[in-house]
């Protein structure tokens, strides 16, 4: 069970799917990776709305690719 962490307002969700704890960022700065390395969080950086942000960190973890049109 991993927790996912916006930077932009402090918001916490818990996901069973991952084992890794992971901050969203909207930029990578110093600042930031300093408080990832100190927090033992990984970084993800998503300008997107927390919604889109945790799909694509699902995606990504959970190996889903997107769903494809066939016509």
């Amino acid at each position: 069970m991993g927790i996912v962490k916006f930077m932009w307002n402090n918001k916490e969700i818990t996901v069973k799917e991952i084992d890794q704890n992971i901050l969203v960022v909207r930029n990578i700065t110093e600042e930031t990776l300093k408080i990832a390395q100190l927090g033992k969080f990984k970084l993800f950086e998503c300008k997107d709305n927390e919604e889109e942000c945790l799909q694509m960190i699902t995606r990504l973890l959970l190996k889903i690719p997107k769903s494809c049109k066939f016509s």
